[in-house]
This record gives structure tokens, C-alpha cells and sequence, in this order.
């Protein structure tokens, strides 16, 4: 067999993986995960505002899964131990709304609204979905008003749905009532939403585990704040198209490669 033949055999046989593996050049899906909306794995429909009676839950839409934690901290600081997880119906309204999920510090409603106060916490565990290819493109927070806020935290203390390490969390910034009753965080200005308050800030996409707590702006009120959606995306942060995977790669290389020993056969 000649060299032109075999360059041009495996010309073919790399062109042709080439195409077979062509979809592996992922195209940009934004999935949104409305917390207020989703039923979490295991529970019941929620249809007010319900306890889901334990301080871990699993949402998940178009296959994309995310953990939701609800964590009690002490006033002196220090670990938090777990909480109850709730969830308010009703959909997510950027336009301002009282949707999403929060936490009770015992198995009925601690906070008449189940939301998330100062010195509470609620995790956001993303892992699977970053390990399947996704990553964060902003948390929604609604419910602030003026005088009351919410903190972001990325968090990398060791997992636990039974206690938060709250030495281990980086602040992301603070939302400010005072801005509107519903607000996000993005990790670029690519995802900034059109006509609403929010917060850019680059590490927010880089955690497993994002946090939120209810923060004190005017002292003297008492902030309650919910989570009402997750922003995912299977492209890199500030948009883009998908990323070819090594195998595909590497299928057009042996392409090119065998081109060359073709030309340089007849030349």
C-alpha cells in the first residue's frame, strides 16, 4: 500500500469521526431553575408556603440538578448547624416578588414567610451541575426592602448538609433593599438583566457552593430574603460558543495531518 493511499485512507476514516462527533461541539443552552416553581425530588407540590422537613433538597430542570442547604448559625458566629429548607410558591418575577426558597430554624415555620434572616444561611450547591459541563450565570434574590439586604458568599469549607463552615465563606457582595425588591448577582455583564439591579462579580462562577444570608442595611430592620431562581449555562462565562471536546480535536488534527502527507506525496 503507498503512502498516498494511506494518507488518503485515514484522511477519510478522521474526516468522517470528524462529522460523527461534530455535535460533541456543544451549543449554548441557559437553563433556569425557578425555585418557587420546581418541585423538589422526593416532596410533594408545594401550593403556599411549605416546610419540606429536612435541610436538604434537590432541584432539577432539563436535567440540570442543583442542592438547596438551609443552615442555623449562632449569634457568636462560628459552624452553623443545619435548618429546615422552605419553599414559597408562586414563579419567579424579576419585576419583584416573594417566590423561592428559604429556611426555618425548627420543623414548623420559624419566620411567618419561611425566608432567610441574618444569621441564617442558605447553600446553593452546584457541583453536579458544573461537573456536567454548566455554570452559574446569576442568583436571584427577591424579597428586600428598604433598610434590609442579602449577602452572596462562594464557599469552600468541606460539604456537609449538617453544618456550614462559616469561617470558609468569601463574600461576593451585598445587595441593598433600597435597589429593588427582587435582585441579581452575574458573574459577568454579559448576563446583566435589562432594566433591574444587580451585581457583577467574576468569582461567582469558579464555586462549587454559593450562600446566602439575610443582611441588616438600616439598623433596626429585620431582613427576609428567598431565593427564587438559578441561572445555568453550558458555555463559558461571558458567552460564547461551546468548546469543541479533546476526541473532536483531535479528529480534525489526523484530518489536517493526513491533507499534508497527501500534498506533500503529489508534490
Amino acid at each position: 500500500m503507498t503512502v498516498s493511499t494511506v494518507a488518503r485512507r485515514l484522511t477519510r476514516i478522521a474526516l468522517l469521526g470528524a462529522c460523527i462527533f461534530a455535535p460533541s461541539i456543544a451549543s449554548a443552552t441557559d437553563v433556569t431553575l425557578d425555585l418557587g416553581l420546581i418541585t423538589p425530588t422526593g416532596t410533594a407540590a408545594c401550593s403556599s408556603i411549605c416546610n419540606e422537613g429536612t435541610n436538604q433538597k434537590t432541584f432539577t430542570n432539563s436535567g440540570v440538578s442543583i442542592g438547596v442547604d438551609a443552615y442555623d448559625g449562632t449569634a457568636g458566629g462560628g459552624t452553623a448547624t443545619g435548618s429546615w429548607v422552605t419553599q414559597k410558591h408562586g414563579a419567579f418575577n424579576a419585576a419583584g416578588g416573594e417566590s423561592g426558597v428559604g429556611q426555618s430554624q425548627s420543623s414548623g415555620l420559624t419566620d411567618s414567610d419561611g425566608e432567610i434572616i441574618p444569621n441564617t444561611y442558605v447553600l446553593i450547591n452546584l457541583a453536579a451541575a458544573r461537573a456536567a459541563g454548566y455554570q452559574l450565570t446569576g442568583v436571584w434574590v427577591e424579597s428586600m426592602q428598604t433598610g434590609e439586604g442579602a449577602r452572596i458568599y462562594g464557599y469552600t469549607g468541606t460539604f456537609s448538609t449538617s453544618a456550614l463552615q462559616t469561617a470558609s465563606l468569601t463574600s461576593l457582595g451585598v445587595m441593598d433593599g433600597a435597589n429593588g425588591v427582587t435582585q441579581e448577582i452575574v458573574p459577568s455583564a454579559t448576563y446583566a438583566p435589562t432594566g433591574y439591579s444587580y451585581l457583577v462579580n467574576s468569582l461567582l462562577a469558579t464555586y462549587n457552593y454559593i450562600v446566602i444570608t439575610g443582611a441588616v442595611i438600616t439598623a433596626g430592620t429585620t431582613p427576609d430574603v428567598a431565593v427564587s431562581a438559578v441561572m445555568m449555562s453550558n458555555t463559558f462565562v461571558g458567552g460564547g460558543q461551546g468548546v469543541p471536546e479533546p476526541a473532536s480535536i483531535a479528529l480534525f488534527g489526523a484530518a489536517l495531518a493526513g491533507l499534508g502527507a497527501l500534498r506533500r506525496r503529489r508534490a
